[in-house]
């Protein structure tokens, strides 16, 4: 029998009671949990300010959390921040062939990896422009590169979709499913709830650093009376906020 997908017990990430504090007495998260199992797809949804990039920073390892743990069981994570990260003295080739490298891979399988990203992502064209002489949508797709131009376990991704066009889109989707049925875990940031409803496997919606509400897609959707969209659950969460 297969289990269900997001039912192994090997949890690759795990946060708990997480809180983030900034130096400015900003409390950005609050009490937040989380686990990701192999072969799930995780969407984080909330308004601007809501804390979303706190969470994905604060899992990636980029900031320290202010209070609770977070533990991973693996080092293999690819993540694409929100805000853009990218060598700028680098091509857009030889940026996603230097992540493929720190990650173990020789030269050759490095070259490999790092093509095959940027054809997924139509990134063919530019591959030996320098990053600094692209536009802003086609740095967005040479952050996407880099967090999958390995064989990571774990996607972490803020907002990838932003500045994509429709093709661009619809390969990321479309790469993201396929890695999920491979038993990598991934947890997505978007505000495209369609597409979110579309691929996750359950959901959390983040208000004021608070998580308002979890839920797996199925429960939602289901097709008892109580079946509601993904954007009506969204919305019902923000009528105190009006």
């Amino acid at each position: 029998m297969v289990p269900p997908r997001g039912s192994n017990s090997a949890a690759l990430l795990s946060a708990e009671h997480v809180s983030k504090r900034y130096s400015n007495d900003v409390l950005a998260l609050d009490d937040f949990c989380l686990t990701i199992n192999p072969g799930e797809i995780v969407g984080l949804i909330g308004p601007n300010g809501a804390g979303k990039s706190t969470v994905l920073n604060v899992l990636g390892g980029f900031l320290h959390p202010t209070g609770g743990t977070v533990t991973t069981a693996t080092n293999r994570i690819g993540w694409c921040p929100q805000q853009t990260v990218v060598d700028w003295s680098l091509t857009a080739l030889e940026n996603a062939v230097l992540v493929a490298r720190l990650f173990g891979a020789n030269r050759r399988q490095a070259l490999a990896q790092a093509e095959q990203a940027l054809d997924l992502l139509g990134l063919h064209a530019v591959a030996t422009t320098q990053a600094e002489e692209l536009s802003g949508g086609q740095l967005q797709r040479i952050q996407i590169a880099r967090a999958i131009c390995f064989n990571a376990s774990l996607l972490l991704l803020d907002e990838p979709t932003t500045g994509l066009d429709v093709e661009g889109q619809i390969a990321l989707w479309t790469y993201l499913n396929v890695r999920r049925d491979a038993g990598v875990g991934i947890l997505v940031s978007s505000h495209d709830l369609d597409a979110l409803e579309r691929s996750c496997d359950r959901f959390l919606i983040l208000r004021h650093g608070h998580i308002v509400m979890t839920s797996s897609v199925a429960q939602l959707t289901g097709s008892d009376d109580e079946a509601t969209t993904l954007r009506q659950a969204y919305l019902s969460t923000g009528e105190e906020d009006r």
